[in-house]
């Protein structure tokens, strides 16, 4: 059965930010609505003004528990761990399941790490498949060496409904671990689900496509996430009214339309059976030089991910570390990162090349140590409900 394509356009929130404040103004009563503003705040990283919104309610005992949690939020972006503490654990005891997940690694940031661990078991325990909390645990008890109970707190989502994501990812680390293959083989089948593939277009086409970016005004240095380095950002490419990136975007499409009608035959698969009902594609570009690259990471909110290299500058691809290789395999959580390198792979970009794999599988790139750019598209297909909660 083909996949449901649902567009995803959403404008930024923080341009709807005055009209979030009259609303809020209007409706003193509606908590809901009064934290929209804070949340647009947070979303633009403007997290002092956020902060002033917000830090009143702390002291009223009647504070909705939505509020708090935004306090919460806005004080971590902030680096504020005490007053993230203290608005997070307020909202907790609210009510707000949502703060739980949070405050686990407030918690461990500010040394309490016994405390931590309980309190994220605590919000798995309330909602088995959050990705927050999981998170953390494969962090801190992956740096204790307890592996087993990890895993069996693993299994034990697995048992209750929690599949995907975080929980792939992880389990997926322990089993290499571990040495349960079978269990590794369930969730990183290289033959199965990678797709390193080229796309029918010419040189000329990958040129315009990369200047369309260069040019695009809403660049941004890369100085989040799994991003370090020199280079440049472009999110929401899905926005796009440019026809080379239109172009592409639609390619991608019918590559993941017949990845996916090419996998019918593993209908019974985990991977198969989790397919959302509906999709969106999310998509953003990088620049990259020198040393620009990203760091282990997967994509959580994704059901499949994926990268296209529009531009690959020349370069000693058989130097020691493998400049420019993108590269696959378990996420290290441990101390001991290169414990898992025996089940890596790497791929080298070349122009026109498009990479395809499911979202929990975890990659990093490697610096290409050249000046010129590195330009790729990657690209989430996630499932549409979600998606569109998300923006």
């Amino acid at each position: 059965m083909p996949l449901d394509w649902k567009p995803l356009s959403a404008a930024p929130v923080k341009k709807f930010l005055p009209l979030l404040r009259k609303a809020a103004e209007a409706a003193p009563d509606r908590s809901d609505i009064k934290a929209q503003p804070a949340r647009a705040l947070i979303e633009a990283r403007e997290t002092s003004e956020a902060i002033d919104l917000l830090k009143h309610h702390l002291s009223d005992p009647d504070a909705a528990p939505q509020l708090l949690f935004c306090l919460g939020q806005a004080a971590v972006a902030a680096g504020d761990d005490p007053l993230a503490l203290k608005a997070l654990r307020s909202a907790a005891t609210k009510g707000a399941d949502d703060a739980v997940d949070v405050l686990a690694s407030t918690l461990r940031r500010l040394g309490r790490e016994d405390e931590a661990i309980e309190t994220a078991i605590e919000a798995l325990n309330r909602r088995p498949r959050n990705t927050e909390p999981l998170r953390f645990l494969a962090t801190a008890l992956c740096a204790r060496g307890e592996l087993e109970r990890l895993w069996c707190l693993c299994l034990d989502l697995r048992a209750r409904g929690a599949h995907g994501g975080w929980l792939a990812a992880v389990m997926a680390s322990l089993a290499a671990m571990l040495g349960r293959d079978d269990e590794l083989g369930r969730y990183m089948d290289r033959s199965r689900w990678f797709l390193a593939t080229r796309l029918a277009v010419s040189d000329d086409f990958n040129r315009s496509l990369a200047r369309e970016i260069l040019a695009d005004k809403d660049a941004r240095p890369m100085k989040e996430g799994a991003l370090h380095g020199t280079g440049a950002r472009i999110d929401h490419l899905q926005r796009s009214s440019n026809p080379h990136t239109r172009e592409l975007l639609d390619r991608i499409r019918a590559t993941i339309d017949g990845y996916v009608a090419e996998r019918e035959v593993f209908a019974d698969d985990p991977m198969m059976a989790g397919r959302p009902a509906a999709v969106s594609i999310k998509s953003w570009s990088l620049a990259v030089y020198d040393d620009g690259h990203a760091s282990w990471h997967v994509h959580p909110g994704g059901w499949l991910s994926g990268v296209y290299y529009a531009e690959v500058p020349t370069f000693e691809s058989a130097g020691a570390g493998h400049p420019g290789a993108i590269e696959f395999g378990p996420l290290p959580f441990g101390p001991h990162p290169d414990a898992l390198a025996a089940h890596r792979w790497r791929v080298m970009p070349t122009p026109g090349l498009v990479v395809v794999f499911p979202s929990h599988y975890a990659h990093r790139t490697r610096p290409t140590g050249v000046k010129a750019l590195r330009i790729s598209i990657p690209f989430d297909v996630m499932p549409a409900d979600a998606a569109a909660r998300r923006h």
